[in-house]
């Protein structure tokens, strides 16, 4: 017979990595790191690894890519310009644990792609795994086509403090 206290035990040691967004902007990663750890074990979750969005490295040296192959990993959130990295962590933990918290994706925008190029980045990954705020290309709208309402942030959210709203909606 299974028991409550297994099932809580096996929830809350499931693996979550969470990829900050790009520092480049102004954003501390310690602000993002913090922001997202916070949502996250809000949630119940105490097994999360954090990944630097500009360098794909944890804190203690790990790499993004080289840490998924060898861990399994429960749900993989990637913020802002981190979305970039979706097909290619798509393909080893599945697209279905893959979501994209207000990703970059402007037409001629910071890597001076088109619109459909900067797509390319994440079109394995469903629409209902996107959060977004509708309003601003540079906060997810246009990412994909069919993203449910239910998944946009909600008016007058900061780019940072989306990353609680989305959070408590994927986990």
């Amino acid at each position: 017979m299974i028991k409550l206290k297994d099932i809580l035990r096996e929830y809350r040691d499931q693996q979550i990595v969470f990829v900050t967004g790009t520092t480049n902007y102004g954003t501390k990663f310690e602000t993002m790191r913090d922001v997202g750890l916070v949502a996250i074990r809000k949630r119940g979750y105490q097994n999360v690894k954090v990944f630097d969005g500009d360098t794909k490295m944890s804190e203690d040296g790990a790499s993004l890519y080289d840490y998924l192959k060898v861990n399994n990993v429960h749900r993989v959130i990637l913020f802002s310009l981190s979305c970039q990295y979706a097909n290619s962590v798509a393909g080893i933990v599945g697209a279905d644990s893959v979501y994209c918290i207000e990703p970059w994706c402007c037409p001629r925008g910071e890597k001076n792609l088109e619109k459909g190029e900067v797509k390319s980045y994440w079109n394995q990954i469903d629409a209902s795994n996107f959060y977004v705020d509708p309003t601003s290309c540079r906060r997810g709208n246009g990412a994909q086509q069919g993203i449910p309402e239910s998944n946009f942030t909600p008016a007058g959210t900061g780019h940072v403090q989306s990353l609680t709203w989305a959070i408590g909606n994927i986990l």
